[in-house]
């Protein structure tokens, strides 16, 4: 295969730092700790977070199967999906983590293991994503500092906080920086090597056994990454403008295997009885558009962001927002149509956006749409788009005013995200932030009181159920809970009150039907209602 480079939606250039740009060798050389420097910095503060309730218990710290670890608990992970999610490189990373975090005693919450261990972990990975997007970028453009910028982008965005500071986002990263790698080592491979050498043809072959390694690594740790194979050939054809050779596409057959495996084992898992969109699929477009408008939205203007947020697809359709968002994409792709000629890396970073976010569009319902379609950390690999978007405008134009422009927006974006992560300290932090950001979610409501009750902040837990049963009467969490946590205090009538309206609400409820029956015995104040498994973690 050769390389043709006036078809090549980079400007390319022969040598280091490519036409109008002169670094110093150093600073090429050092480029990539100059990336981890500034990504640490701005993620410091995760560092010494605590572990949350949002997923953070149920998948490690109290997670029995790494409590302690054992061979038997890490072959299982193997063995069947868990917590219907078939993450097996994950978990066992996970186990390898908490094999060396544990501490002989407990901290207030009762955990024995050291979340900064795992926080440390999630920057180690997260870094190790953006060297291999600056890897990309410098492949793509020739150039450091366009590349540098690029990765910057990747590395410090806002949106790129959830998956970086939440212990369970090492999922996300993990499955990230596992595709990258696919990516860029796919990308070398396709890259023309010097025909009279053998050792090239070697090498090539080498690069893609790398790939095809990576690739079946991150579906095992997240089943997101089954758009791998179309995200490689895609940045091919962003990176080098035109469509790798038949028999190079043809090697992707084996990664397109292994993505249906996946995806087969991960419906298994996780049957959607009851689709969120009500099995109405003609909606699904309209969900899909209304969330790339949503990313597109906070890609631009990163404010407001939270751990659930209020688009969730019955939402939308009571609201009728999906009828008018699918514009937002709808005129996009007008604008990158017709400056395709002027600006050729728009359509291919547009097409490899949307295609990083397909599994999670709605398109194909999933478990979390009962809460939102969107999440911050859905766009955790999505958003090298926009990085190859800043790096060729940086190609293009590499004067002054654009840098400038370019050193400033990074800089915006680099004091929102270290705001952003002080969020993600710990359950209380996190919550408020959830209830401000989505001041109707009940699910940010409950978490919230739960985390002030393990405070030991009855008063606030009482508030913060109340205001949530003000603003949805109807959800039975929110009386069950309050209900215990009202025992707990021997106010037994107003308990009953409450573990009643539940048992109103829904009578299959087991919460309320044995807190009722625990009430009946209220002479044993010693006894008060345990907590039940209505609660979400």
């Amino acid at each position: 295969m050769s390389r043709d480079t006036r078809f090549s939606a980079f400007p390319r250039a022969d040598r280091l730092g490519g036409a109008g740009e002169h670094p110093h060798p150093r600073i090429a050389r050092y480029a990539p700790l100059l990336l981890i420097a500034i990504t640490l910095g701005i993620f410091g503060a995760a560092f010494t977070a605590d572990f949350t309730t949002w997923d953070d218990l149920i998948n490690v710290s109290a997670n029995s199967r790494l409590n302690p670890v054992t061979v038997a608990s890490v072959l299982a992970f193997w063995q069947k999906p868990f917590l219907d999610l078939y993450i097996p490189l994950t978990y066992t990373v996970w186990a390898g983590l908490a094999a060396v975090s544990r501490v002989p005693t407990p901290d207030g919450s009762g955990f024995t293991l050291n979340p900064y261990i795992f926080h440390a972990a999630n920057l180690l990975v997260h870094s190790s994503a953006v060297m291999l997007a600056y890897a990309i970028l410098k492949l793509a453009t020739g150039r450091v500092w366009p590349a540098i910028a690029g990765a910057m982008l990747f590395a410090i965005h806002p949106l790129q906080v959830e998956t970086v500071a939440w212990v369970t986002g090492m999922r996300d990263l993990l499955s990230g920086a596992l595709t990258l790698l696919a990516i860029w080592q796919y990308l070398l491979f396709v890259k023309p090597a010097d025909p009279k050498s053998s050792a090239g043809k070697n090498r090539a072959w080498l690069h893609y056994a790398v790939a095809t390694a990576a690739c079946a690594l991150a579906l095992l740790a997240k089943p997101s990454a089954v758009v791998t194979p179309l995200l490689a050939l895609l940045a091919a054809k962003a990176v080098f403008g035109r469509w790798p050779r038949r028999r190079d596409i043809a090697l992707l057959l084996p990664w397109l295997a292994m993505a249906l495996a996946i995806v087969l084992i991960t419906r298994a898992a996780q049957p959607i009885r009851q689709p969120a969109d009500g099995g109405r699929w003609w909606l699904r477009p309209f969900i899909a558009t209304d969330a790339i408008a949503f990313y597109l939205q906070k890609l631009v203007f990163p404010l407001r962001l939270g751990i659930l947020y209020d688009h969730a697809p019955a939402t939308l359709i009571a609201h009728g927002w999906l009828y008018v968002t699918w514009l937002i994409p709808a005129a996009l792709c007008a604008m990158i149509w017709i400056l395709r000629r002027r600006m050729p890396a728009l359509p291919m970073a547009f097409a490899f956006f949307v295609a990083a976010l397909l599994p999670v569009l709605g398109l194909i319902p999933f478990e979390f749409q009962i809460h939102s379609t969107v999440a911050d950390h859905y766009v955790y690999v999505a958003l090298l788009a926009p990085a190859l978007v800043l790096a060729w405008l940086l190609s293009r134009h590499p004067t002054r005013a654009p840098a400038a422009v370019c050193t400033i927006l990074l800089a915006l974006f680099a004091i929102r995200a270290a705001v952003q992560t002080l969020t993600w300290e710990g359950s209380i932090p996190l919550f408020e932030n959830a209830l401000r950001i989505n001041p109707a979610s009940h699910e940010a409501c409950n978490n919230l009181a739960l985390a002030y009750e393990n405070a030991d902040r009855i008063d606030d837990a009482l508030r913060t159920y109340q205001a949530g049963l003000k603003s949805d009467p109807t959800c039975v969490p929110l009386h069950t809970n309050l209900a215990a946590l009202l025992a707990g205090q021997h106010r037994y009538e107003a308990a009953a009150q409450e573990y009643a309206a539940a048992q109103r609400l829904d009578p299959a409820s087991s919460a309320a039907r044995i807190g009722l029956a625990a009430l009946q015995n209220r002479r044993r104040p010693s006894a008060p209602p345990s907590r039940t498994a209505d609660k979400h973690e």
